[in-house]
């Protein structure tokens, strides 16, 4: 299924069986299924569009139609929730998936291909009716452009009405950027492949490579044969690249990461590959393969393991070290590798974000007394059983996907490396003899490596959560302490005694004023203080210096006091729904998160040191001037929306990477919206 053909033009849906639910089963096995906790809406080459829970019919069909004939369709995903759980099992509704195939289709009878991937998206977090209902249902359309084709998306309350224009393919612009373009590195070495007829290079090596390409696909098409001989055999092992490189496409990954690392280390003479097999992953495991079949002299991988967390089992259900969901082939059947790949995405891809990374390391420990481990590994993705990570007895090289330094390495492989004397792997360096200082159970103190920093707390372990009852004994262990929606009027005084405490969260309290002794809880790294009434913090909480985490939503501010702005480390600043009416420079230059939604500013404090700024929300004030003295170089978000804005600055260069810009609500006119999306006609504006 998911290595249809390339080349095929074979339609996937018989529509004659869409008539009847009967055939449920034998449709669904043309999807490729997908778990997902919630559904991130992709914010790039995408078109949207929304039904609702339980219908079927587009409330915003023209956009497709707009851009269809300028654009190659890679997938269709098709996103439902799975609810209702009955008897701890779900039944999918079979006339809700038809109707929505057949309005798709309907709509454009061109995506009914067999080259186009179709993938059904389940949403898990469904436990009532009002939670379903806040969550996406339709139809996102992924395709391909040509390079920095712009797109523009049209929004529900856009009085503006653009979209794409036709591409010409006659155009110089489209022709520079074909020349530009090369083969594929595995398209390449197929080409240079001994055993491909010399007739096939000759009758490639003058045209542009988007004509080379589909010649040289057409042709191994047509070869193509069973992948049932040894890998050593020339032409099993081009048919073999051939299927992967199709693969590849249906599933591209960030970066080669996974290639270039292994090319680094010629030294790791000996394998074990353990991939994690969800979601964005897919595309980095087909750079395993392919870089073994183009490196089988030196590649010294025997053996290929995949883990989805779980099968698809409930969250709930999820035992630590029990996950299941784990699998291996031999890296050199082709044949058995294909199979995997197709089996492991059919069970699922875990649901919840956590995944079971070290459970699938032990289990290939035991079938692989020898070799090199390695783990291929998501950034964004914390370990649900880190803390099984002392078990692992030798030396894990995790390979780092999806990496960058602006937004720093997942403390959960920082542990995992530094536990099993291993190593963490970028595309451009080898981070080993990791200066960290590790706990028990997964707990990661503190790093003090100035090659890099860590990405979020919200992977970060420190230690057992303590309740405020069971942490009054043992004072000096606790490191985290869970003291949110009590009904406190005080913090009780021994809190201010728990020296070693990093996370203190007091939120949904009825606090009135914060004891200056929080000045003493010196190693404090996230105090959460929201949902409290507070107008106020004392001065002593300049002295909580290693403090990257301070969150004051709904309380009562009206102002800061300066040390707040003192905080040198801050990197998470969130004090949305307040009464602030003024904010003043903040003196960290690590701030990657601001949150200031919500409150009466008139204006933005001068954001000029902030260069690690990533998101930035102030909607929902009363500002009007566009803020002018922010660094850009970072940022992705900047939401604006509901504020007295009425123009943005002349000169839009600095805002031309940005991947969302939120301004709807403001009194903003229709030319100046125009002009707005010609400047920039890359970002996700929304009016």
């Amino acid at each position: 299924m998911v290595l249809s053909s390339v080349a095929s033009a074979q339609e996937r849906f018989d529509l004659s069986l869409l008539n009847d639910v009967g055939n449920g089963d034998q449709i669904a096995k043309q999807f490729l299924t997908t778990e997902v906790f919630e559904y991130e809406l992709p914010t790039e080459n995408t078109i949207v569009l929304r039904n609702g829970f339980r219908k079927h019919g587009f409330v915003n069909a023209k956009d497709w139609l707009s851009i269809k004939d300028s654009v190659t369709v890679r997938k269709v995903q098709v996103v439902f929730s799975k609810y209702p759980i009955r008897n701890g099992e779900y039944k999918e509704i079979y006339p809700l998936l038809f109707n929505r195939i057949k309005e798709t289709i309907d709509l454009d009878s061109n995506l009914n291909r067999n080259e186009i991937v179709w993938e059904r998206v389940w949403q898990t977090h469904c436990e009532n009716n009002a939670q379903v209902n806040s969550l996406f249902h339709g139809v996102v359309i992924h395709f391909d452009v040509p390079e920095k084709t712009p797109i523009f998306k049209e929004d529900n309350t856009s009085t503006v009405d653009e979209i794409a224009q036709p591409i010409d393919a006659n155009t110089d612009s489209q022709s520079s950027v074909e020349q530009n373009q090369e083969l594929s590195p595995i398209l390449e070495y197929m080409l240079e492949h001994p055993s491909t007829p010399e007739a096939l290079r000759s009758r490639v090596e003058n045209l542009p490579p988007k004509e080379a390409e589909e010649i040289i696909l057409d042709h191994f098409q047509k070869q193509s044969t069973e992948l049932d001989g040894p890998i050593t055999d020339p032409l099993v092992q081009l048919n073999y690249m051939f299927e992967l490189e199709k693969f590849a496409r249906q599933f591209p990954s960030k970066d080669d990461a996974v290639s270039t690392v292994l090319t680094r280390h010629p030294e790791w003479s000996k394998k074990v590959i353990i991939n994690d097999w969800t979601g964005s992953m897919y595309g980095y495991g087909s750079q395993v393969i392919l870089w073994h079949l183009m490196n089988l002299e030196r590649s010294g991988i025997s053996t290929l393991t995949l883990f989805n967390d779980g099968d698809s089992k409930a969250t709930k259900q999820k035992k630590i070290g029990k996950t299941g969901g784990i699998y291996a082939a031999d890296a050199n059947n082709p044949k058995e590798i294909l199979d995997l790949f197709n089996l492991v995405m059919s069970k699922g891809g875990g649901g919840d974000a956590p995944e079971n990374d070290v459970e699938a390391i032990l289990e290939a420990i035991k079938e692989n007394p020898e070799g090199e481990i390695i783990l291929i590994a998501d950034n964004d993705a914390c370990v649900r059983d880190i803390s099984l990570a002392d078990q692992i007895e030798r030396p894990v090289r995790v390979i780092l996907c999806g990496y960058k330094p602006n937004k720093g390495v997942n403390p959960d492989y920082v542990y995992l490396a530094s536990v099993t004397g291993g190593g963490i792997y970028t595309i451009e360096e080898d981070l080993e003899q990791l200066d960290a200082n590790l706990g028990d159970n997964g707990v990661l103190n503190y790093v003090d490596d100035d090659r890099f920093k860590i990405s979020s707390t919200r992977c970060l372990k420190v230690g057992r959560e303590f309740t405020l009852k069971k942490a009054r004994w043992k004072k000096k262990k606790v490191y985290n302490l869970n003291a949110s929606k009590l009904g406190l009027l005080e913090v009780p005084g021994y809190v201010y005694k728990m020296e070693n405490v990093q996370l203190l969260d007091l939120s949904g309290n009825k606090l009135e004023e914060i004891d200056p002794r929080i000045g003493e809880l010196s190693k404090l790294n996230l105090l959460n203080l929201s949902n409290n009434q507070l107008d106020t913090l004392p001065k002593e909480i300049k002295y909580n210096k290693f403090l990257e985490h301070l969150l004051l939503d709904s309380n009562r501010f009206e102002s800061l006091i300066d040390p707040v702005y003192e905080l040198k480390f801050l990197r998470e600043f969130s004090a949305a729904h307040n009464e602030l009416r003024e904010l003043e420079k903040f003196d960290a230059r690590t701030i990657e998160f601001i949150d200031i939604s919500h409150n009466n500013l008139t204006r933005l404090p001068s954001l000029s040191r902030q260069r690690e700024l990533i998101y930035l929300n102030a909607s929902h004030n009363q500002i009007s001037s566009f803020p002018d003295r922010i660094k850009t170089e970072n940022l992705e978000e900047l939401d604006l929306s509901f504020n007295n804005i009425s123009s943005l600055p002349d000169d839009l260069e600095p805002y031309t990477e940005l991947k969302k810009l939120n301004l709807q609500g403001n009194p903003i006119s229709t030319g100046e919206r125009i002009r707005i999306r010609q400047a920039l006609k890359y970002v996700d504006i929304t009016f």
